[in-house]
């Protein structure tokens, strides 16, 4: 058709125009305000890191706090006194600390990988458990030299506590404002030394836990995080820690800034390094550093006045724009609307008007002389006008639906006698298509209802007559109708045995004066107004009309009304 198609190219061009113009507005000032980004999103990413530090070291604190607050005994296999108690760190288990340990001049010991216990005590753990923790204290040993930690922990114990993380590298290089940024955090999150306390008659003297880097001499590369702790018993002294796993610990610690820094990372901090990287700022309580890349480009703000001006100007653009495409797409499918319903009707209305021009004039005119003959034109008229009265009354009642003039009074009734009032009709007409109408009904007859019973009538009569007209195989078949009763609603099916709807003609077929994929020259009479009276009639009553896929031959419809209202 011309003038849609010159109405829809109007319109794309004033569209077009409107994009044109604000799509310049927005590079002018999206171009003004980049520089303000630039300055925005550094602010944002530095003020980012310093909440992911925090962050990181708030989730260390409690960590480490833990371990820090745990008694010298832990460390012991058991006690040897009167207790009989065995240490809690034989059975410990987490995902960050896989062994425990103390060093002494003696070598090193475990815990966790206790040797010979007494019979007296019932171990928590398996042989073969046992077994592994001994391979991993064996394995790790190897990492721990005393004179080594020994100097280490001395040279950590002689620095201020906000330079235990990072030992001999010393954060003062720092600029000003992040040397004090760290030094406030590593006050509020370094776990405190234990410090002094008396058990059994003999002074325990317990020092902070000391983060360091330690290698072996065959595995240079694979340096091992440990905590280790100065613990002086009277007058000898040894060292309790713990290894951690620094891949699954960094792991979590990178989890808990993911929505801040996403691409984030932890290096790690010799302690013979003195250099500062621009992009690394220091953990207080690991000896790790985070990197964070500026991103670049920078991130724009959320929202900013000019970007916020844009997107009304734009959402507006977009909703005027949409707000005309649906009205001019409504227009046009209204017009095509009408013209389905003018040639349906015009369609509709030949042949009976012409069956009644020519049958009225050969009555008139005498031109059929037997009776059985005259008789036989008087019952086709007859049939004529009763489907022409029935096509004025469907336009006339989606008219009123179309009015929204409400639903039609309700009646109180029992299913035997609503029944009785609309399946003769339905009985006479599945008989007239040639069809059997199969009625199955479960529920018991005196159930009471308080329906619209010939709003149900047209419905269901709708309903049997396109089971007539759409419904054929081939052969002679029933049209299937049948009655229950769920969860306080009314349930008819119709249901045919014909080809059934296919997925195309499903999508519309409750459409006003649309016949799925039949064009108005379709032998079988109609406009197109069915099914779309029937769902309106339906709901009009609280209910619906839909189509059930059975994934069988033909189509089933279905009726749900309410029982009462």
């Amino acid at each position: 058709m011309r003038t849609p198609g010159r109405s829809w190219l109007v319109l794309g061009g004033c569209v077009l125009a409107v994009t044109v113009a604000l799509a310049w507005v927005t590079v002018v000032m999206l171009g003004l305000e980049r520089d303000e980004l630039r300055a925005t999103t550094a602010a944002r990413h530095q003020e980012a890191q310093q909440s992911a530090l925090w962050r990181m070291d708030s989730w260390l604190s409690v960590f480490l706090g833990r371990e820090a607050a745990r008694p010298y005994s832990d460390y012991l296999p058991f006690t040897k006194d009167q207790t009989n108690s065995l240490s809690p760190l034989l059975a410990f288990e987490s995902d960050y600390i896989p062994l425990h340990f103390q060093l002494t001049a003696n070598g090193v010991t475990s815990p966790q990988a206790p040797g010979s216990i007494p019979s007296r005590f019932e171990l928590p753990l398996s042989s073969v458990e046992l077994a592994l923790k001994q391979q991993k204290l064996d394995s790790l040993a190897e990492y721990l030299d005393l004179e080594r930690v020994r100097t280490t922990v001395e040279l950590a114990e002689s620095l201020p506590t906000t330079k235990l993380a990072t030992l001999a590298m010393a954060p003062e290089t720092l600029p000003a404002e992040e040397h004090t940024e760290y030094e406030a955090r590593a006050m509020c999150s370094v776990p405190p030394a234990p410090g002094s306390a008396w058990a059994d008659g003999i002074q325990v003297d317990v020092g902070p836990l000391i983060p360091m880097w330690i290698s072996n001499s065959e595995d240079k590369g694979n340096d091992q995080l440990v905590f280790v702790r100065r613990v002086g018993i009277g007058e000898d002294k040894l060292f309790q820690g713990f290894f951690v796993d620094w891949p699954k610990l960094g792991e979590t610690l990178l989890n808990q800034v993911g929505d801040l820094l996403a691409d984030a990372a932890l290096v790690r901090v010799l302690p013979q390094s003195s250099e500062v990287h621009p992009d690394q700022r220091y953990l207080a309580n690991v000896p790790v550093a985070l990197v964070a890349p500026k991103p670049d480009p920078p991130t724009p703000a959320a929202l900013t006045p000019a970007r916020t001006t844009l997107g009304i100007a734009w959402l507006l653009a977009i909703v005027a724009s949409l707000a005309v495409g649906i009205t001019l797409h409504k227009s046009v499918e209204l017009s095509e609307r009408r013209q389905r319903f003018v040639s349906a009707v015009t369609h509709e209305l030949r042949t009976p008007l012409t069956t009644f021009k020519m049958y009225s004039e050969m009555l008139a005119d005498g031109m059929v002389p037997k009776e059985e003959q005259r008789q036989q034109y008087l019952e086709t008229l007859k049939d004529e006008s009763g489907r022409l009265s029935a096509m004025v009354e469907n336009v006339l009642t989606h008219a009123r639906l179309e009015q929204s003039n409400g639903a039609q009074p309700l009646e109180p009734l029992t299913l035997d006698a609503l029944l009785a009032r609309v399946t003769p009709p339905l009985y006479r007409q599945a008989e007239a298509s040639g069809f059997q109408l199969d009625l199955q009904c479960d529920p018991p007859g005196d159930l009471s209802l308080k329906v619209d019973a010939e709003s149900i009538g047209q419905v269901l009569s709708n309903l049997v007559d396109n089971a007539g007209k759409y419904g054929r195989n081939g052969t002679a078949s029933a049209v299937n109708l049948t009655v229950q009763q769920d969860n306080g609603s009314l349930i008819l099916k119709v249901r045919d045995h014909g080809p059934g709807v296919s997925e195309t003609v499903a999508k519309s077929i409750f459409s006003a004066f649309d016949r799925g994929d039949r064009d108005p020259t379709d032998p079988n009479p109609g406009i197109g107004l069915g099914l779309s009276i029937s769902r309106g009639l339906a709901r009009d009553m609280g209910g619906d009309v839909t189509l059930e896929r059975n994934g069988g031959e033909g189509a089933c419809f279905r009726l749900e009304v309410p029982l009462s209202s």
